[in-house]
């Protein structure tokens, strides 16, 4: 059960520790710290995002619409996945009143490296996707 002299002696307490922060704040913001340099305005009609030193210039000059509409492969579903899930380093909440689903739809995709053309008129990049490709594999999932 609490007293009153519990309530003083706490309100104390809270009160000194707030005067203290006070003034470990008004000492902070007392000290000079280093200023981040202002860049002036671009002049107009000039560039107001040039280019940072060190890079090969500006994005080659590619021609839009040259390729159709990348359709990703369908990801066939799994009978279990591997290695195999532990229960004890993966909670599922289903919360009040849902539906679980099938619990036979499993899917297992890797992130690999690959190799991805951007554009016909780009030279082949080394990538990391799902799978290796890009774009991803489409799941086809019903919930």
């Amino acid at each position: 059960m609490s007293s009153r002299r519990d309530f003083m002696k706490w309100s104390l307490v809270t009160g000194g520790a707030g005067l203290a922060g006070l003034s470990l704040l008004r000492s902070a913001s007392s000290q000079q710290f280093p200023s981040c340099p202002v860049l002036p305005p671009p002049q107009p009609g000039a560039d107001p995002m040039p280019l940072a030193e060190g890079l090969p210039g500006p994005s080659p000059a590619t021609t839009p619409w040259v390729e159709a509409l990348p359709i990703p492969p369908i990801l066939p579903q799994v009978q279990s996945l591997i290695p195999p899930v532990n229960p004890s380093e993966h909670d599922l909440d289903l919360g009040f009143g849902s539906d679980p689903g099938p619990l036979n739809e499993l899917y297992q995709i890797d992130i690999k490296p690959g190799q991805h053309s951007f554009h016909p008129g780009l030279p082949t990049q080394e990538i990391w996707g799902y799978e290796g490709i890009v774009p991803a594999p489409t799941m086809i999932a019903r919930y």
